[in-house]
Order: C-alpha cells, then structure tokens, then sequence
C-alpha cells in the first residue's frame, strides 16, 4: 500500500456494562485466549498497513500506558491521555495533528472482538475515495445502520429504506472528516450525518468477513472465552467445577479483587430470584462475591463419619438457604 495509513484505537471508555470486571481492569486490556483486545487490535491495524497507531486512554488510563510500555508491538504507538473523556468524535480530535498526516486513518474500538484481516476495507475505501468506510455486521437487536444496495450508507439511527447493520466500532476515514470535528466533546456519529446530508454516498458500508463480538457484558465476554479460561493479560478468568448445577461458573482475578461470575443459559426461573440477590448483568450473567474453594461437600468430607458435626454444620446452611429463597421471591 503506498498511500501512508494512520491508526487508533479508542480505548478511554469506561466499560460500565462490564463492572464490576471494569472497576480494576479497562476492557482494552481483557484477554480472548491469551490475547488482549488491544494487542489484537494493534496487530489487525499493523497487517492493514497502519505505519504508526494512536491510543487515547481515560478510565484506568495508567493500566494501558503500562501495558503498552511492557510489550512489543509490530507498530509504533503513541498514547493520547484524556484528562476528560472525549467522546468517539472529541478522540479524534486530541490526535487531530497525528492522524491528519496520514492519506487516511483507521479507527478500531477498544472493546470489541475481530479477528477477520481489515486491509481490504482500507483499500475499498481508498477505491471509492469515500469520507468513511464502516465495517458493519448484522445484529438485529442493535442494527441501526441503513445501508443501499450498492453499499452506500444511508443513516446511522435507522431511517430510510435499505438493509439495516450495526457499526462494528471499525472504519476507514479520510482527514477530510476532521474538519468537520469541533474541540472538545463530541461523537464520531454526528459529522457522518452531516456528511450524509450534504454528500449522498460519502459514507460507504462493507460487511465484516469474520464473527465479531462487543464484550459490552460479562455474559458476552465469557462466551468469547467458553470453554477454557484466561490466562494472559491484567485479569484471570478460570473456569471452576460444576457440582450438580446446569449453570457455568468462572472465578474472576485482578490484583488483589476477585469475584465469581455465574452465566445460567437453561432458561430457568431461578435467575429473576438471583438477580435481588447479586448483581446482574445482561444476557442471564451475574457477578457475585467470591467465598473461596471450599464448598460445604468438602467440609463434610473432612468431619467423619459422626453424623452430629454434619448437623451443627447443615443447619445455619439450611437456614441461609431458607433466607435466600424469600429474600428471591
């Protein structure tokens, strides 16, 4: 590619959807089989042709300096640090001067999951000589990008006619898009409506040749990662054993923070009850506190054959029981 390519990864946000994972860990710096989504987004930009890649960083923003710091990329990457968060437009605008020397820029969020090669959507768009390109994929519980038949995209919030497509968080723009970026706060949305209304098929849309996934949720984010469990990166996720339960449980690990996340994917009518009792999250997940590795089987194992300890340790389980159930109800 002779056209000179610029990068960034937006990885400011705060991940709420994910708390409480995201209170010790950015979602940037989760790991999907050994890999974190940074150091994957950064290899997909450097195989695309990015000769150098921008990260603006925010919530947690010291974990991912860090990070960066301590491993080898293929690319030169530089850290843009927000003091406030910026926004996926105002991002742009703190790297304005960085990505305006490039003859285009790629952009791939922070927090989601693709591993399908981006080189041919930067070399359709260089084609076109469009404003954007949008990688997009169908989700139909989010789809709100209109696209034509002929790959033009007319609307980003679902008006028009034409097939409907969720915006993968990956693009190719022109520097031509900064212009129209003000200071300060701002979403990447707005300046491609505007490019829209003034420019029919300035904003093309491609279709994502790979499975791509936001890890928006720790039910999504644990799904990516089933069956086995994590070991790389800032945050530890191991699978733990199932005793009679048709539910899946992982033991979550950063720093000195740990927690147990439970995914109940049987459809059953014991999630609403657990839901008043710990903290949910979308897609039937729910985050809970974590009271170690031995489980009242393994203490009764270890009292003996005298059926009087068992007693004395059965009832206030039984009792707690007792209390979780009403306490569900």
């Amino acid at each position: 590619m002779s056209e000179r390519l610029r990068g960034m990864v937006l990885a400011a946000g705060y991940g709420t959807r994910l708390a409480p994972i995201t209170d010790h860990v950015p979602k940037p710096l989760l790991a999907v089989h050994g890999r974190t989504l940074l150091d994957r987004a950064l290899d997909a930009m450097a195989a695309a042709g990015c000769d150098a890649v921008a990260v603006n960083t925010h919530h947690l923003g010291g974990m991912i300096t860090g990070h960066l710091a301590a491993c080898r990329h293929p690319v030169p990457v530089r850290v843009f640090p927000e003091r406030e968060i910026l926004g996926t437009g105002g991002a742009l605008d703190g790297a304005r001067d960085f990505l305006a020397a490039g003859a285009a820029f790629l952009v791939h969020n922070g927090d989601v999951l693709y591993d399908g090669p981006l080189d041919g959507l930067v070399r359709g768009h260089l084609a076109a000589d469009a404003l954007a390109t949008l990688l997009v994929t169908d989700w139909p519980a989010v789809n709100s990008v209109v696209v034509d038949e002929a790959g033009a995209v007319r609307s980003l919030r679902g008006k028009g006619d034409g097939r409907r497509r969720t915006y993968t968080g990956i693009g190719v723009f022109s520097p031509a898009l900064l212009d129209d970026i003000p200071a300060g706060f701002s979403s990447l949305v707005d300046p491609l409506e505007r490019a829209l209304a003034a420019v029919p098929g300035s904003v093309q849309a491609v279709e994502a040749s790979a499975p791509w996934s936001d890890l928006g949720t720790p039910g999504r984010y644990l799904r990516a990662i089933a069956p086995g469990g994590e070991t790389g990166g800032p945050l530890q996720v191991l699978p733990l054993r199932q005793e009679g339960s048709d539910r899946r449980f992982w033991r979550l690990e950063a720093g000195r923070w740990r927690s147990v996340a439970m995914i109940d994917d049987a459809g059953t009518d014991e999630f609403p009850r657990q839901v008043v009792l710990g903290r949910a999250q979308a897609g039937r997940a729910l985050v809970m506190e974590d009271l170690g590795d031995r489980d009242l089987q393994q203490a009764v194992r270890e009292l003996g054959p005298d059926p009087e300890p068992w007693r004395e340790l059965y009832a206030p389980v039984v009792d707690l029981l007792l209390d979780l159930q009403a306490a569900g109800r």
